[in-house]
């Protein structure tokens, strides 16, 4: 954790962060410590605890998934937005009480659309299951295993080159949309 001198509210702030002696080591490229660590440098940032999404590309992706249908009812994060990953349809049930939209490319070699636990049946399955939020799938024609870049930086949704779900509206916007739900109710 950082000291009063690193804290700070703004983007160029954030940069502080990096002064404390492991992150200086880190970004200087003179870290090499007999064990390899995990650094976290957090800033002095207040944190809505009713919006945490969670979303990672490729084997992150599957993380997302995997929290997703293991903690899906426990009120931990608020969206899912799994990326070229694969699930396990064992996990629906949890799944469908969290708005998800998953992402990929129609021609990822690594991450097949419909494969067993690919996006596309794993969608099926959470909006078979009458979630109150209907899952979304965008896949991209022609994209392969980087469909991460143009869904973050919303070239996908610029472009139209979607197809299932179509990237209609800004992913960034359609995550701030849901907040953390009380699943005690459900």
């Amino acid at each position: 954790m950082h000291g009063i001198g690193e804290r700070g509210t703004t983007q160029e702030e954030l940069k502080k962060v990096i002064t404390p002696v492991p992150p200086k080591l880190i970004e200087m490229g003179d870290w090499s410590p007999q064990y390899p660590f995990l650094v976290l440098s957090p800033q002095l940032y207040r944190v809505n605890k009713r919006r945490i999404y969670l979303t990672g590309l490729s084997l992150g992706g599957q993380g997302v998934w995997n929290y997703g249908g293991t903690y899906g009812l426990t009120g931990k994060v608020a969206a899912l937005v799994p990326v070229c990953g694969s699930g396990n349809l064992a996990n629906i049930q949890n799944l469908r009480h969290l708005p998800v939209w998953a992402f990929l490319g129609s021609n990822d070699n690594l991450i097949k659309a419909f494969s067993e636990n690919g996006s596309v049946p794993m969608i099926m399955g959470i909006n078979d299951s009458k979630p109150s939020i209907p899952a979304k799938v965008t896949i991209y024609p022609g994209v392969g295993h980087d469909s991460w870049t143009i869904t973050y930086n919303g070239e996908g949704q610029k472009n139209a080159i979607t197809a299932y779900d179509p990237y209609d509206v800004d992913l960034y916007d359609w995550m701030l949309q849901y907040t953390m739900i009380d699943h005690s109710k459900l």
